[in-house]
């Protein structure tokens, strides 16, 4: 039965053309699935759903339905008539929509400096949050529409740092602390500020609440080993200040004790106190923790007893519950939280006391006070939760959560069923490795969540549901065949290792390890299918994959982040790095370790891999400086060696000297003969010539006193092997690397660093493109050094493509505008293209209708610091310039736009990826 929204919600062309002021009150009373449904989707990035006109709506709606997982939906949206605009063009194939959650009523920012504080209020019937930051300024918002109401409310000198909400004589109003050491009160529904500020505080006020004594309202603040209590009415300060704390009082709220009014205070030293607030008097001892400070702070009444909620230590970021009459805690500490708790607040649920808490990882919980259990799953906010409320939205109960970045969010404390199935995402990816099921590739994902997922690399989506037999994250994973199957590794930091069967999705544990490993490799060895671990333990440890026992004992060789596996012609090997910087090699069949370990790195070695390499195994390893080494497997000499170190894991030769400052430019190139050159400058305007097979120094090039060669690149004139350099104040240079004189120079018209180079041959000429600080980018004929193209404006993007068979290259700058150049002639065909509003992220090129495309992404907009920002994608016809079709808009900045081989295009956008495929010619 539908329910009393009746079929407004299922009605697609309601829904896109309707006035969205009209649509945002039924959306609350969704009841059947299909309603639920279509209220998740719209409410789906709201505020740019409210903002768009229809034709974009219907845009953003098809989208956010197939990131639901309701692709029949999305086409439904997709079918609406939109008066004066035209069908559209593209169709959303698939989205992945990990971030969204139909719990998230409402996002949007109105903070460009973060929010601060945070307060609920009704006025006339509205509930309305109350916010505040550094700016020195107040506001209020509609929690329905998140609209901002009003101007926002300017008095304090300084930024604000705390928000209470309460009445004064019948009308609504907000208490409010600041860095200026004033209290403020301001009449919400006028808008303006009542009476002379509260002074007395000698520093900021950092905290305040709102209580009444004797019928009276009263504010009480908090500031530098102080609280302060005022009468709202009168205006005058009740009792001397309320001392005790030994540090800043950080939050305050109040309540009752044993009938009395109490004020409770969380200290950054850690301590809680309580005052009466009739007398002034502290009530009982201080309860303290083993914190350095408290920053949340909230009470509320459980089983008829008062209590309040703080954060705990910041080793195990726990919850606590304190009953205010006697100081002792109550339950067991809620636990869930990974980084500091930093806000609280407290509220009635369908009868139950419940608690909302937010922590530094932007991580909301919601707490059964009752039970001591988390009610659902976390509520994801992103950000540092500075602040946290609860709210009654037309009689359901909302948490409110605000960030540092000033984003403001609503979610929904009530429970109900799943409005969509959303297409995953991957996750927090800790490693990675390519397999196939059932003749299709994949790519088997292990994440920091203890999944481990497949996904279809020909579609993205999941190829099988994620297993999750690991008790958090997964640092490492290899496949395998076994028994004829595709099969995965996996290691995890519950210290276990799992076999999984990719095509069944089953996995099963191998004998538990002692420690984690950190690096898993998988091989054959006596024709039987094995891993090999490294463990943090040091050991090396090789496990048959079909009985899932460890082979022989284990193999020390120091604490082993990385290993790989190889055949040689003796057989299988593993290869390990470890921290020590030592290469280890293995027999496989015997577990014996194949000659002493080479001294490969000064630095930890980071990964291992094997190639096949001109018939021999290459051993590749990096370290943790980002230094790359190689080395021949069979011989353990240095493939490069420049790069590498002699199979004794002595130096035989010193490193390349000739250089007294840094070296900031290098290019790799070969003599006429096919010696390996390398070519490398200085800070000092030192640019030498090594010879890489025996490692001298060849000689200097001759630079002019002063100048300094910040990029370097290698090519050929006429036949001849040459280094080409740019320098700090624009020159360029051409040095014969046989003779080593000076060939050409020439100056750019203006002296700024170019920090760029790049030389190619263009209708068989030399050519160098050089880009310089300023953003300038220039094509240089090497054969004369006459200069044969100027683009103004960083190039920070391009793409290539074809326009009647000729070639071009479409790219953008920090101006946000498109060019189209002729990479032959370097000529400048089209542009600057500044038909967009916000900021370019990406370009391709494709073929839309049989025409040459320029596909570019970025925001729609100017404002970008607000979240989520409008994306948008646009069409350029490479041969015209003209806009090829109505533009595209996503539900966050595209980031991404790939042109696939088959026309699709893939667009990444905020954290999730969609997939586009080209309507038919109707």
């Amino acid at each position: 039965m539908s329910g009393p929204a009746g079929s407004a919600l299922t009605d697609c062309a309601f829904l896109v053309n309707a006035d969205p002021d009209r649509v945002l009150p039924l959306l609350a009373h969704a009841t059947t699935p299909d309603e639920r449904l279509a209220s998740a989707v719209y409410r789906t990035s709201l505020r740019l759903v409210r903002a768009a006109d229809p034709a974009g709506r219907r845009q953003l709606l098809a989208c956010n339905a197939v990131r639901w997982g309701a692709g029949e939906l999305g086409e439904r949206f997709a079918a609406v008539a939109v008066p004066g605009a035209p069908a559209p063009e593209w169709r959303v194939d698939w989205a992945t929509g990990p971030g969204i959650d139909q719990r998230l009523l409402l996002e949007f920012n109105g903070h460009p400096s973060g929010v601060h504080a945070l307060g609920i209020a009704d006025v006339g019937g509205r509930p309305l949050a109350v916010t505040a930051d550094r700016d020195g300024l107040v506001r209020l918002w509609e929690l329905v529409s998140g609209d901002l109401v009003g101007d926002p409310m300017a008095g304090h000198t300084g930024g604000v740092l705390a928000v209470a909400c309460g009445e004064l004589g019948g009308r609504p109003v907000a208490v409010t602390g600041g860095q200026d050491g004033t209290v403020r009160v301001w009449d919400l529904d006028g808008g303006v500020e009542v009476g002379a500020p509260f002074t007395g505080h000698g520093d900021a006020v950092r905290a305040v609440a709102i209580a009444e004594l004797g019928g009276r309202p009263v504010a009480v603040s908090g500031g530098w080993r102080e609280a302060r209590v005022w009468d709202l009415s009168t205006r005058a300060e009740i009792h001397p200040p309320l001392t005790g704390p030994e540090n800043w009082v950080f939050a305050l709220a109040c309540t009752e004790v044993d009938g009395r009014p109490v004020a409770v205070a969380a200290g950054a030293d850690g301590s809680r106190w309580r005052w009466d607030l009739s007398t002034g008097a502290c009530v009982g001892r201080p309860f303290d923790d083993d914190i350095n400070g408290a920053a949340a702070l909230a009470v509320t009444r459980l089983r008829g007893r008062p209590i309040a909620v703080t954060n705990g230590s910041y080793i195990d970021h726990p919850v606590h519950l304190w009953d205010l009459e006697t100081g002792e805690r109550v339950l067991s500490p809620l636990t869930g939280h990974g980084s500091g708790v930093q806000a609280a607040a407290c509220a009635d649920v369908d009868g139950r006391p419940v608690a909302v808490t937010g922590d530094g990882d932007g991580v909301v919980r919601v707490w059964d006070l009752d039970s001591g259990t988390q009610l659902g799953e976390p509520l994801d906010a992103g950000h540092g939760v500075i602040a946290t409320a609860v709210a009654d939205l037309g009689g359901h109960p909302v948490a409110v959560a605000c960030d540092h970045l000033g984003r403001i969010q609503i979610w929904s404390l009530v429970r109900t069923g799943p409005a969509g199935n959303p297409l995953p995402g991957a996750g927090d990816v800790l490693a990675a490795a390519h397999a196939e099921i059932d003749g299709r590739p994949v790519v088997v994902t292990a994440g920091g969540d203890g999944a481990v997922r497949a996904w279809d690399l020909a579609t993205g989506t999941p190829a099988r549901p994620p297993v999750t037999g690991h008790r958090g994250g997964v640092p490492a994973v290899a496949t395998a065949r076994l028994g004829g199957r595709s099969a995965a590794v996996t290691s995890g930091y519950d210290r276990t290792l799992r076999v999984l069967d990719l095509e069944k999705g089953t996995d099963r544990p191998l004998s538990n390890p002692p420690a984690t490993a950190g690096a898993v490799a998988s091989a054959e060895a006596g024709g039987r299918p094995v891993a090999v671990t490294g463990d943090w333990d040091g050991d090396v440890r090789l496990w048959d994959l079909t009985t899932g026992a460890a082979v022989g004992p284990a193999l020390a060789g120091g604490r082993v982040p990385a290993v790989a596996a190889a055949e040689t012609d003796g057989g299988p090997v593993a290869v390990t790095g470890g921290d020590d910087g030592l290469v280890r090699v293995w027999d496989l069949k015997s577990g014996d370790a194949i000659g002493d370990p080479v001294t490969a790195h000064t630095a930890g070695i980071s990964t291992v891999t094997c190639l096949q390499v001109d018939g021999r195994v290459v051993v590749l390893s990096t370290d943790r400086t980002g230094e790359v080494r190689a080395r021949d497997l069979a011989s353990r000499e240095p493939v490069d060696p420049a790069l590498c170190e002699a199979a004794t894991g002595e130096r035989v030769e010193p490193p390349l000297t000739g250089h007294a400052g840094t070296v900031s430019a290098v290019a790799y190139g070969h003599l006429d003969d096919g010696d390996s050159v390398a070519v490398t400058a200085d800070a000092d305007g030192v640019v030498c010539l090594w010879d890489l097979s025996s490692r001298t120094r060849i000689g200097r090039l001759p630079t002019k006193a002063g100048s300094k060669v910040t990029a370097l690149a290698v090519a050929e004139i006429g036949g001849e092997s040459v280094a080409v350099g740019c320098g700090s104040t624009g020159e360029l240079w051409t040095w014969s690397l046989l003779t080593l004189e000076e060939l050409h120079s020439a100056r750019t018209s203006l002296a700024a660093q170019v920090h760029a180079i790049a030389t190619m041959r263009v209708d068989d000429r030399p050519v160098a493109v050089t880009a310089d600080v300023v953003g300038t980018v220039r094509t240089w004929d090497l054969a004369d050094q006459t200069l044969l193209t100027t683009h103004l404006g960083a190039t920070t993007g391009v793409a290539c493509g074809a326009v009647d068979g000729r070639p071009v290259v479409a790219g953008y700058g920090c101006d946000d505008a498109l060019r189209v150049w002729d990479p032959v002639t370097g000529d400048l065909l089209l542009g600057p293209i500044a038909g967009h509003t916000g900021q370019i992220s990406s370009v391709a090129c494709t073929e839309t209708g049989g025409r040459p495309v320029a596909v570019v992404g970025g925001t729609a907009g100017a404002v970008r610091w607000v979240r989520p920002t409008l994306g948008e994608v646009r069409f350029w016809d490479l041969a015209t310039g003209a806009q090829a079709g109505p533009r595209l808009l996503f539900p966050d900045r595209v980031s991404t736009v790939l042109a696939a081989p088959d026309g699709r295009l893939v667009v990444h956008f905020g954290p999730d990826i969609a997939v586009l495929s080209r309507r038919p010619a109707r």
